[in-house]
């Protein structure tokens, strides 16, 4: 499923949806965010997790190198 477009499923489908570490790789955050909110019910809850850039290893790789730490760095 590509998240980056509009979400195969139907409108208030959903009671909980869950995203881990996946929201930073996405081009278009705010089209993810709407097409969530579209597939929940009512009071369904949407949970996501998100790395913290703030962290001290975060802030002195910064520090060091000018930017944070990205996805393909954590393979080399």
């Amino acid at each position: 499923m590509d998240f980056n477009k509009k979400l195969k499923s139907n409108n208030d489908s959903f009671d909980l949806t869950i995203s881990t570490e996946g929201i930073e790789h996405l081009e278009n955050k705010y089209l993810f965010f709407r097409e969530i909110k579209r597939i929940l019910k009512k009071k369904g809850h949407f949970i996501f997790y998100s790395p913290n850039i703030s962290n001290i290893a975060n802030r002195s790789i910064y520090l060091l190198k000018s930017r944070f730490i990205e996805f393909n760095d954590l393979l080399l």
